[in-house]
């Protein structure tokens, strides 16, 4: 609602952003020693950047940082890449500022899919030169992940449809007066299922279901709390007979 008064103007202001997310503002305020350095070389991707370039069979942020400039892979299947010829052990992964494996679903012979939906990253920054080792002495790159918070306007559901499983957002404020928010996103496969009735001659299946979650709680107007949570099943099935080695 906007009054104007006779004979005056009022400017409005609409903010529009990307992505998935509700539009938000924040100030982060942290100590020198804790505060994230440059490195010499950085791409940063968005989230209506990772929405761009994903594929559209498996819905794997992953695979949308193949793109970036030095990153390179040689399987289409594979969610794995090198980051200028660093292989991708050497390669280190942070969520929200915490370094965690790499969370990838999938046997060693089969395909693999990244074990985080992307509709709930925020941003992902591929550090591809050499940068200060804040997380831990890795020879490779750094992939800085952060997953954003939940609305706290209103309760929002999203969902999305790939050629390999279905996915679901949730996500809302917390209390009355909103000093938090609760993000929570689930996904599962059916290429399992897919693959047993367009060949019914195929013996070997894989599927995979995870689950996201993230609260949000402001307990000061200065202090934050968050929670994050990342957890997934892979299941491979051979069915037969006398399978090889």
């Amino acid at each position: 609602e906007v009054a104007v008064a006779p004979g005056r103007t009022a400017e409005v202001v609409v903010p529009l952003v990307p992505g998935t997310g509700a539009y938000t503002e924040a100030l982060t305020v942290r100590a020198p020693e804790a505060a994230r350095q440059a490195a010499p070389v950085e791409f940063r991707l968005g989230s209506a950047e990772l929405q761009e370039v994903r594929g559209v069979l498996t819905d794997d942020p992953f695979r949308a940082l193949q793109a970036v400039p030095g990153v390179a892979t040689g399987d289409d299947f594979r969610a794995e890449f090198s980051v200028r010829g660093s292989e991708f052990r050497q390669i280190g992964f942070t969520v929200d500022g915490v370094p965690v494996p790499w969370l990838v679903h999938g046997p060693r012979d089969s395909g693999t899919v990244a074990m985080v939906n992307g509709d709930v990253f925020d941003e992902v920054a591929v550090t591809s030169g050499a940068g200060p080792q804040m997380y831990g002495n890795r020879t490779g790159a750094w992939v800085q992940s952060t997953i954003r918070e939940g609305s706290r306007d209103t309760f929002r559901m999203s969902g999305m449809l790939s050629g390999t499983g279905a996915s679901a957002v949730l996500e809302g404020p917390l209390g009355r007066e909103r000093r938090g928010a609760w993000l929570v996103s689930a996904r599962k496969s059916y290429i399992d299922w897919l693959i047993r009735r367009l060949d019914t001659q195929e013996t070997t299946t894989f599927g995979f279901a995870d689950v996201q979650a993230k609260v949000t709680y402001d307990v000061t107007p200065r202090q934050q709390v968050e929670l994050t949570a990342i957890g997934g099943r892979s299941s491979f099935e051979e069915r037969e007979d006398a399978p090889g080695v």
